[in-house]
Protein backbone atom coordinates (compact mmCIF):
# COMPACT_ATOMS: atom_id res chain seq x y z
CA UNK A 1 0.00 0.00 0.00
CA UNK A 2 2.84 2.55 0.53
CA UNK A 3 4.19 1.41 -2.59
CA UNK A 4 0.87 2.82 -4.27
CA UNK A 5 1.11 5.94 -1.93
CA UNK A 6 4.46 6.75 -3.34
CA UNK A 7 3.79 6.16 -6.69
CA UNK A 8 0.92 8.47 -7.14
CA UNK A 9 -0.19 6.14 -9.73
CA UNK A 10 -4.02 4.95 -10.87
CA UNK A 11 -5.14 1.87 -8.96
CA UNK A 12 -7.53 -1.04 -8.77
CA UNK A 13 -8.25 -2.12 -4.85
CA UNK A 14 -10.06 -5.56 -4.42
CA UNK A 15 -11.77 -5.79 -0.87
CA UNK A 16 -12.14 -8.71 1.27
CA UNK A 17 -15.85 -9.05 -0.40
CA UNK A 18 -14.48 -9.15 -4.02
CA UNK A 19 -15.45 -5.32 -4.96
CA UNK A 20 -13.40 -3.75 -7.13
CA UNK A 21 -12.69 -0.30 -6.76
CA UNK A 22 -10.84 2.12 -9.07
CA UNK A 23 -8.95 5.13 -7.51
CA UNK A 24 -7.41 8.31 -9.30
CA UNK A 25 -4.72 7.45 -6.32
CA UNK A 26 -4.12 6.22 -2.40
CA UNK A 27 -3.18 9.00 -0.34
CA UNK A 28 -2.09 8.42 3.66
CA UNK A 29 -3.08 11.49 6.14
CA UNK A 30 -2.92 11.57 9.65
CA UNK A 31 -1.95 7.88 9.81
CA UNK A 32 -5.42 6.83 7.29
CA UNK A 33 -4.92 5.60 3.67
CA UNK A 34 -8.01 6.82 1.24
CA UNK A 35 -8.26 6.52 -2.27
CA UNK A 36 -9.20 9.75 -4.66
CA UNK A 37 -11.91 9.69 -6.75
CA UNK A 38 -13.47 12.31 -9.16
CA UNK A 39 -16.53 12.40 -8.09
CA UNK A 40 -19.35 15.52 -9.94
CA UNK A 41 -16.52 17.68 -10.65
CA UNK A 42 -15.02 17.49 -7.44
CA UNK A 43 -12.27 14.52 -5.64
CA UNK A 44 -13.60 12.30 -3.14
CA UNK A 45 -11.97 11.21 -0.37
CA UNK A 46 -12.54 7.37 0.39
CA UNK A 47 -10.98 5.65 3.51
CA UNK A 48 -9.58 2.47 3.07
CA UNK A 49 -9.14 0.00 5.68
CA UNK A 50 -5.45 -2.10 5.75
CA UNK A 51 -7.53 -5.24 6.89
CA UNK A 52 -10.49 -5.18 4.15
CA UNK A 53 -8.16 -5.11 0.78
CA UNK A 54 -7.12 -8.52 -0.45
CA UNK A 55 -4.91 -6.63 -3.18
CA UNK A 56 -4.18 -3.45 -5.15
CA UNK A 57 -3.32 -3.35 -8.91
CA UNK A 58 -1.27 0.22 -10.40
CA UNK A 59 -1.77 0.73 -13.59
CA UNK A 60 0.96 -0.21 -15.78
CA UNK A 61 1.86 3.20 -17.81
CA UNK A 62 4.45 2.11 -20.26
CA UNK A 63 1.88 -1.23 -21.39
CA UNK A 64 -0.73 1.28 -21.38
CA UNK A 65 0.69 3.52 -23.93
CA UNK A 66 1.73 1.12 -25.88
CA UNK A 67 -1.47 -1.06 -26.50
CA UNK A 68 -3.03 2.76 -26.97
CA UNK A 69 -1.01 3.34 -29.83
CA UNK A 70 0.11 0.19 -31.05
CA UNK A 71 -2.94 -1.19 -31.26
CA UNK A 72 -4.20 1.22 -34.00
CA UNK A 73 -1.28 1.00 -35.83
CA UNK A 74 -1.19 -2.67 -36.18
CA UNK A 75 -5.08 -2.29 -37.30
CA UNK A 76 -3.57 0.53 -40.14
CA UNK A 77 -0.95 -1.75 -41.19
CA UNK A 78 -3.15 -4.91 -41.40
CA UNK A 79 -5.83 -3.15 -43.32
CA UNK A 80 -2.79 -1.44 -45.69
CA UNK A 81 -1.07 -4.46 -46.40
CA UNK A 82 -4.86 -6.50 -47.68
CA UNK A 83 -5.85 -3.22 -49.48
CA UNK A 84 -2.16 -3.55 -51.14
CA UNK A 85 -2.87 -7.15 -52.17
CA UNK A 86 -6.39 -6.84 -53.37
CA UNK A 87 -4.94 -4.16 -55.72
CA UNK A 88 -2.31 -5.67 -56.98
CA UNK A 89 -2.42 -8.07 -60.53
CA UNK A 90 -0.33 -9.19 -63.40
CA UNK A 91 0.23 -7.71 -66.12
CA UNK A 92 0.22 -10.92 -68.10
CA UNK A 93 3.12 -10.72 -70.02
CA UNK A 94 3.47 -7.00 -70.99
Amino acid sequence: MDEAVKNESKVMVKTNNNEILKFKRIGFENGDYYGLKHRTGKIAKMPLEKETITSIREKDRALSTIVTIGMPLLILLSAAIMVEESLSFELGGY
